[in-house]
């Protein structure tokens, strides 16, 4: 469900899923996020009622040096709170006691973001993320201590920093990620760089950027 109010935007989803497995009861397991965003700038995203969505944000004062435009763009604040739990017939503290469990935990990611759109085509994206994981020891292949009792808690939590930026007439991607997590009391590191290329689609960049494109998700995750 999504919702819009001159330049602000909010939109929410649960989800709920069953695995049916072969020999064994079906599991169910479910999850919901909620994020909402404020443009600065005072502009919003229109709805497409032919594709049932909301379309990405278009600058009014737009930073196109190469068109003589040097605007401010649009800038919008976010903020998102998403938890999915992938516990059924499992309670964490305490050992399985169905054939069924299933102890994948509950992770719930707190989420705030900045967003930039130079113009109608390029979107700058960074966001700051802080994740908690609640898990109980399931089997013994969830760690490599010997000895450690089933239904431990093994969860943890993570920050990361993620800045991405996205390209429309050409359909390119590129990701950097600062990550710093905490599984247990071992605090591991991570540092990763990642990017893709879409390439050029069918119609070419121009007849792309130009098209209504509709979004399904708003806030920092955006219009895809």
């Amino acid at each position: 469900q999504a919702t819009d109010w001159k330049n602000r935007f909010l939109q929410s989803d649960y989800y709920y899923i069953t695995v049916n497995r072969a020999g064994l009861p079906t599991n169910s397991f479910s999850g919901a996020y909620i994020e909402g965003s404020w443009t600065l700038t005072g502009e919003h995203r229109r709805y497409n009622p032919n594709a049932g969505a909301y379309v990405r944000i278009v600058p009014f004062h737009p930073f196109s040096p190469w068109n003589s435009a040097y605007g401010l763009g649009a800038w919008e604040i976010a903020a998102r709170i998403s938890t999915i739990g992938l516990n059924d017939n499992f309670f964490s503290g305490s050992p399985p006691r169905n054939t069924n469990a299933v102890g994948g935990g509950r992770q719930t990611i707190y989420q705030f973001g900045v967003n930039w759109y130079p113009n109608r085509n390029v979107r700058f994206m960074l966001d700051y993320l802080h994740g908690f994981i609640h898990k109980g020891l399931s089997s013994m292949a969830d760690s490599g201590i010997p000895g450690t009792p089933l239904g431990a808690e093994v969860g943890g939590s993570f920050d990361a920093l993620v800045l991405r930026v996205k390209d429309k007439a050409i359909r390119t991607e590129g990701v950097i990620l600062v990550e710093h997590g905490a599984e247990g009391r071992r605090g591991p590191v991570l540092t990763a760089v990642a990017g893709r290329d879409r390439g050029r689609q069918p119609g070419g960049p121009r007849d792309r950027a130009t098209r209504g494109d509709g979004c399904r998700r708003a806030a920092n995750r955006g219009c895809e």
